[in-house]
């Protein structure tokens, strides 16, 4: 357990010092990961990978505030929100 912390925290620290800013609405993002967006929120970018080591599909995912002017844009790229979706055994994606 101790160790797929350190994972978690590792690949978060990696994206947040890799990630170049970029419209995720150029990639073709999934819907599930879609979903888990609050009204009035964007994805800015997202990496798959397998956060705890299950050999499912996980996301780690960054999202913004969109403008209201709907221009695929954010309001705010100072200040990103990192999160991450683990795929239950269920097969459905839980956002935290």
């Amino acid at each position: 357990m101790k160790g797929n912390i350190i994972f978690v925290m590792a690949v978060c620290i990696f994206l947040l010092i890799s990630i170049q800013p970029c419209n995720a609405s150029d990639q073709t993002a999934p819907k599930e990961l879609t979903s888990l967006l609050n009204a009035g929120e964007m994805l800015y970018d997202y990496k798959i990978a397998d956060l705890n080591g299950d050999g499912r599909t996980d996301y780690v995912f960054i999202v913004c505030r969109q403008k209201a002017n709907d221009d695929n844009d954010c309001i705010d790229d100072e200040n990103p929100v990192l999160r991450i979706a683990i795929r239950m055994l269920n097969q459905k994606l839980k956002g935290k």
